[in-house]
């Protein structure tokens, strides 16, 4: 961020886009992995907010604050329960700092479902049907489709506090 500062001479965007380690075996974790889904799920968000806000005061405009959420922090983790966890508290954070923060700070999320990356690719077939089953539309989302709601809340002066959800229907099952 301080580069980018000296570079631009403030920072007018956030994009918190952090999002690994989505665990299997819930009783198997130890300290160390809890330590890990929290710090690279929540925690990184945290930091990196707390110190974009204090350079976004400084600005004369609006400056925003995109948070990447999860459907799985929605109303369950599924299989993935620190993931999720971690997660749910990045909306809740969201909406905390939009509080907090606007009008001059506008903070908001996006929570993408299963989306088509080389993540997927190591899961079974059946495994991957039943992540589909699990949407309304029954298909994969599109890395494009979720850019596309970080750029309309990048544009948008309007909103704030809000967790756009592109999961293909998921929360509708």
């Amino acid at each position: 961020l301080d580069a980018a500062v000296a570079e631009f001479g403030q920072i007018d965007i956030l994009i918190n886009n952090a999002g690994v380690g989505i665990e299997s075996d819930f009783l198997g974790l130890d300290e160390d992995d809890v330590v890990r889904i929290l710090h690279d799920n929540l925690l990184s968000t945290i930091y990196c907010s707390q110190y974009a806000v204090k350079l976004m005061q400084k600005n004369e405009g609006i400056s925003k604050i995109i948070n990447t959420s999860s459907n799985r922090g929605w109303e369950w983790g599924g299989r993935a329960p620190v993931y999720g966890a971690a997660k749910a508290a990045v909306n809740s954070l969201t909406c905390t700092l939009a509080k907090n923060y606007a009008p001059k700070i506008l903070v908001n999320a996006v929570a993408p479902g299963f989306t088509k990356t080389p993540n997927y690719d190591a899961f079974d077939a059946q495994m991957v049907e039943s992540f589909l089953a699990q949407t309304k539309l029954h298909r994969w989302i599109r890395a494009e489709e979720v850019a596309e709601a970080f750029l309309f809340l990048a544009k948008n002066d309007a909103v704030t506090g809000e967790i756009i959800y592109v999961d293909a229907g998921f929360r509708l099952k």
